[in-house]
């Protein structure tokens, strides 16, 4: 057998060989598509954008379905123009900008610095939270409304107080002492002084 007759045998059976994992793998491609595709919907309704979006970017890709990649792209086009974006301006009481910042918007975490860029936000109400070492947290409400890009959302942030020693407390006994000590460690009576003095 010549060299290129067994080249192409072993093509013709790793073909063989192959082509149950490739069919395996294509409908496991198809499933995903579908599910993104449902999944989607919903989000899109309950206003969950950001999700929302993660699944149409999933199902708009070239190995779905046709009908449901086109049905994908269209949507992602109408989620990005209603999706919102916040930018976090944080400074210090000097107006000094903070970076190693931690923000948790509704109790969830929403960045672990406030670098300028824009982070998505689904249209709501959030109570936002700043933590930052050596700062007291600092926290603000915002509504972020539908199609809101970029909006700035700014928080100056105080120092922690520096800690303070306890003040000196004085023995009330010794305050109130009405004796004077001798140089040999002796204390003498006042009535002493006022006898000698008579």
């Amino acid at each position: 057998m010549s060299r290129r007759l067994l080249l192409n045998f072993w093509h013709f059976s790793l073909l063989i060989v192959l082509s149950p994992v490739a069919v395996a793998a294509a409908q496991d491609d198809q499933s995903r598509c579908v599910a993104a595709h449902a999944e989607a919907q919903l989000l899109q309704r309950r206003g969950a954008l950001v999700a929302a979006r993660e699944q149409l970017l999933l199902c708009s890709q070239k190995q779905c379905p046709k009908p449901i990649a086109v049905d994908c792209a269209g949507w992602l086009s109408e989620v990005e123009q209603s999706s919102s974006s916040v930018v976090l301006a944080v400074s210090d009481e000097e107006g000094r900008d903070l970076v190693d910042v931690h923000v948790s918007a509704n109790g969830t975490a929403l960045a672990d610095k406030t670098d300028g860029r824009a982070l998505a936000l689904d249209p709501g109400f959030y109570q936002l939270r700043f933590e930052a070492s050596g700062y007291q947290p600092g926290e603000q409400s915002i509504t972020v409304r539908q199609s809101e890009k970029n909006r700035i959302v700014r928080m100056r942030m105080q120092r922690e107080p520096l800690l303070q020693k306890p003040p000196v407390t004085m023995n009330p006994a010794s305050l109130h002492r009405s004796e004077r000590a001798e140089p040999g460690g002796k204390s003498i009576p006042v009535a002493s002084y006022v006898l000698g003095g008579v």
